[in-house]
């Protein structure tokens, strides 16, 4: 049994096999309806971590996870020249939003990213669950 942590404080990691169950839930679910952000939070955000390591934490891993999403992808037909060119118009505001999310990361009192956060993750899963049961 895990001690309880005072509030605010952040949690005891959850145990290995947890985390490597929701990673990998994390890239699957990435990988079959690009939504792998909440089992990944499910495990980040208990640790509460400062607002730049969450960020750059969450970026690493889906940066490497969108990586080995490309040859499976090409693989099913789902790279062609429609959605290439769209990411190729779409490029060159990549390092303006890298530089606003390291920027507020780095603004944002810790409470409040974490408000947010929580925020997001609870608009995700009705989402998620709504468009699951229509």
């Amino acid at each position: 049994q895990r001690p309880l942590s005072p509030p605010g404080a952040a949690a005891p990691p959850l145990p290995r096999w947890a985390a490597f169950g929701l990673v990998t839930t994390s890239g699957f679910t990435s990988f079959v309806v690009h939504a792998g952000s909440p089992p990944l939070n499910v495990y980040l955000l208990p640790l509460r971590l400062k607002p730049i390591t969450f960020a750059a934490t969450s970026s690493v891993f889906f940066a490497v996870i969108n990586l080995a999403k490309w040859l499976p992808y090409a693989w099913l037909g789902l790279i062609d020249r429609a959605n290439f060119g769209t990411s190729v118009l779409l490029l060159p505001l990549a390092p303006l939003g890298v530089w606003l999310g390291v920027w507020l990361a780095r603004r944002i009192p810790a409470r409040w990213f974490y408000r947010v956060a929580y925020t997001g993750m609870f608009a995700t899963g009705a989402k998620l669950l709504w468009d699951g049961l229509r």
